[in-house]
């Protein structure tokens, strides 16, 4: 066997055992696999791109909502929240159990690739992210709250970049679940580690 991102070889001297590859990663709810097809470099890779989406973008909603995690880092039972008296200006944090949190939704917005409405590999074509919170979950927070208060739900960090290559892993995994990564050009390799200065110009929505 050999790595599905660089064709390193199995167990070869400098990169060690294969490990398993999920299509969507576990933590968003993916349970497909792919056996044995990561080297340990791209493991760590694509562990931590997986853990970025994850955790510093999704965390409020994934605990919100429950959704899976091996560690149970990302699942708190409480957050804290930044609440500011208005009157006085000081500001606190105030420890919410995640039942209580508004449900921030975060909705990545990509244009087109780049590559198929003829754009230069070199022009950016960046998209953008979209916030919406139940009303219903803001509504009951908000008259928790003390008068006069007001509170700062924030979703972690959003880029968009980070965004793309996660689409492109679970695109080249998917092609390579179906058809064999030896039967197919990658053209995404750099996209997902990371090195392409420009990953709109082939991801996108």
């Amino acid at each position: 066997n050999t790595c599905i991102f660089c064709a390193a070889a199995y167990a070869n001297a400098t990169q060690g055992p294969h490990t398993d590859e999920h299509i969507i990663a576990y933590s968003l709810g993916g349970v497909d696999v792919l056996p044995r097809a990561t080297c340990a470099k791209h493991q760590e890779i694509t562990r931590k791109l997986d853990e970025q989406i994850a955790c510093d973008m999704l965390g409020v909603y994934r605990s919100v909502n429950q959704l899976p995690s091996r560690s149970g880092s990302s699942l708190k039972p409480f957050y804290k929240i930044a609440v500011t008296n208005i009157a006085s200006g000081l500001t606190y944090l105030q420890r919410v159990p995640v039942s209580e949190v508004p449900c921030l939704y975060i909705s990545p917005h990509l244009l087109t690739p780049g590559i198929l409405v003829g754009a230069p590999a070199e022009t950016l074509r960046v998209g953008h992210v979209l916030h919406s919170v139940k009303d219903e979950s803001l509504s009951v927070f908000m008259r928790k709250l003390p008068p006069g208060a007001q509170a700062t739900v924030t979703s972690g960090g959003v880029r968009l970049e980070d965004f793309a290559r996660m689409l492109a892993k679970v695109a080249h995994t998917y092609l390579t679940a179906e058809i064999g990564h030896e039967n197919f050009t990658p053209i995404l390799l750099n996209v997902i580690d990371g090195l392409s200065t420009n990953p709109y110009h082939l991801v996108g929505g």
